[in-house]
């Protein structure tokens, strides 16, 4: 089984957690998040750097609107703040496909404060298994009306109740090779 559905690398996918599940991830080694399953539609989580005397923090409910087998949409925000700033993204996102083969598509506003601000934000991912315990993974955002756009793309290692991501993040206007490299690994009770 796949046990990273929930999420790409980052950013989210349209799935969420069945009630009582949930996972802790570490991202980057310096990032950690934890998510749970409230019901079989609502999932919460939160995180913060590991480092000490950090004012970072950061919330991500999620609400599945549509649950089946093959198609999965939800809506959800990343919230988070430093201190007395505060801002993140309210976003929808589906997922449709199995969890060894799957297309994610996403549209996010940001949200500064209490407001929603600024221009749409795109997000185009998917997964793909290429073996029993490995999968390619991409997720990459856009802005309206641009090409400019972060891209990742990656290689999922999978196992039964955790997952080793390791991947590159790389620029759509200005791509350098072969990326910036990202490391996270997530852990499912």
């Amino acid at each position: 089984a796949n046990a990273n559905t929930t999420r790409l690398f980052f950013g989210p996918t349209g799935r969420t957690l069945n009630a009582g599940e949930g996972y802790f991830a570490d991202h980057d080694v310096f990032l950690a998040s934890a998510s749970i399953g409230i019901t079989d539609r609502v999932q919460f989580g939160a995180g913060t750097f590991i480092i000490p005397n950090s004012d970072f923090w950061f919330v991500m409910p999620k609400l599945g609107i549509i649950r089946s087998q093959n198609v999965n949409i939800s809506a959800g925000a990343l919230y988070g703040g430093v201190r007395d700033d505060r801002g993140g993204i309210g976003y929808v996102v589906g997922t449709f496909g199995s969890t060894d083969r799957s297309f994610t598509a996403g549209i996010g506003r940001g949200i500064s404060g209490a407001k929603v601000e600024g221009e749409p934000v795109f997000m185009l991912g998917g997964e793909a298994r290429v073996s029993r315990r490995a999968a390619l993974v991409t997720e990459n955002y856009f802005g309206a009306g641009t090409v400019e756009g972060l891209l990742m793309y990656g290689v999922r290692f999978l196992g039964e109740r955790f997952t080793v991501d390791l991947a590159m993040m790389n620029s759509a206007r200005d791509p350098v090779f072969p990326g910036i490299p990202y490391v996270d690994f997530v852990i499912k009770w």
